[in-house]
């Protein structure tokens, strides 16, 4: 986004279309944190521990239904 906001300004001037996209990307990746720290829980400690697949698979419909719903039904106003 910064790269691109170097090259590509359009009707703004290099310095307000790097502030806008910065806060664009900074604004991503709070959006992003929280799903790194969810996947790197998961991965550290229900990935290998010695529990039934059974519930290695719930839990894996259970996080794929809640992220693809914040996908489809985040920034909805209607």
């Amino acid at each position: 986004m910064i790269g691109s906001a170097m090259f590509i300004t359009g009707d703004l001037s290099r310095a307000d279309a790097l502030q806008s996209r910065g806060i664009e990307g900074v604004r991503l990746m709070l959006g992003v944190v929280p799903l790194l720290v969810l996947a790197g829980i998961i991965e550290g400690f229900i990935s290998p521990a010695p529990i039934s697949p059974t519930i290695k698979f719930s839990i894996a419909a259970l996080t794929g239904v809640a992220l693809y719903s914040y996908l489809v039904l985040a920034g909805r106003t209607d």
